[in-house]
């Protein structure tokens, strides 16, 4: 019995002496296991991490590749519109595939705000080729009124004359108001002309006017040179509708309304449409280099 004993005990020590190292080695492998885990996960998210950089990379390289094919547009517009300028030639903004398809690739790319940059842009490319081109025309119908046309006859030569002595009575009312008010005045010949023509809601606009004047303390200009302004700018305007339809003139008559002179009024046109035009560049470049450089 006791030698059972013995021989179970040593048995027993045996087998201690094995699970001792199988469950050391498990444990061995399972920390190993760990380790290997960890180091597969910190590898995986080092790679995504490059691959993300590598992507916003080719992402902001290929937005930037598109921003600057559409501003390599705008300079070629620019120099298109200074060639007509110098030329004194009609333009009718050259071609202007190279800007739409600019301007398409500036959609897909984004994001909104260079989108809706860019638009404005092509919205200010459009005032720019229509003040050009009323620049010429007015240049145009002017040096025809002035030099005459060889096809008229005696009753358009003499429609040509009441309408040069009709824009200069017209120019001359003009400054006559124009001096006798201090500030801007402009929001009144407007409102005069829209009543003239018959347009909008002048009577209202006109109320309004008048209240916001009054409220400034601006005074109205004296009502005799308003009458006179009246009657010459309906004056100019009546005769300018019968030389339109009877001479063939194309320039627009409302550019009288807040300049006196079909000359200036085009003048004004593109100054306006020229400082819309660097406001909407400069809005682009600020969107696109804002995009860009984004964290």
């Amino acid at each position: 019995m006791a030698a059972l004993i013995a021989a179970g005990g040593a048995l027993i020590g045996v087998i201690v002496g094995w699970v001792g190292p199988i469950i050391a080695a498990r444990t061995q492998a399972r920390a190993a296991h760990a380790q290997a885990d960890a180091a597969l996960a910190s590898a995986e998210h080092v790679t995504a991490g490059q691959h993300r950089t590598v992507m916003d990379q080719q992402a902001r390289q290929a937005r930037r590749d598109v921003y600057s094919r559409f501003q390599e547009a705008i300079l070629a517009f620019e120099g298109e519109a200074a060639r007509a300028r110098r030329d004194g030639t009609e333009w009718v903004g050259g071609d202007g595939r190279m800007t739409t398809a600019a301007f398409a690739q500036v959609v897909v790319e984004g994001p909104d705000e260079v989108e809706q940059a860019a638009k404005e842009v092509k919205v200010a490319m459009g005032a720019v080729l229509y003040a050009h081109h009323i620049t010429t025309v007015v240049t145009e119908d002017l040096a025809r009124l002035h030099e005459g046309d060889p096809t008229w006859d005696d009753r358009q030569r003499a429609l040509a004359g009441r309408l040069i002595s009709a824009l200069a009575a017209n120019e001359t009312a003009y400054r006559a108001v124009s001096s006798s008010v201090v500030g801007d005045c402009d929001d009144w010949f407007q409102w005069r002309y829209e009543v003239t023509v018959g347009r909008l809601r002048a009577h209202h606009t006109g109320r309004n006017l008048q209240v916001a004047w009054e409220r400034a303390g601006r005074p109205m200009p004296p009502a005799d040179l308003a009458a006179a302004y009246d009657a010459a700018l309906t004056r100019a305007v009546n005769t300018f509708v019968e030389a339109s339809r009877e001479l063939h003139f194309r320039s627009p008559v409302d550019l009288l309304a807040r300049s006196g002179t079909l000359e200036q009024g085009a003048t004004l046109q593109s100054v306006a449409a020229a400082g819309r035009f660097d406001l909407a560049k400069s809005a682009f470049r600020l969107a696109a280099r804002r995009v860009l450089h984004a964290a």
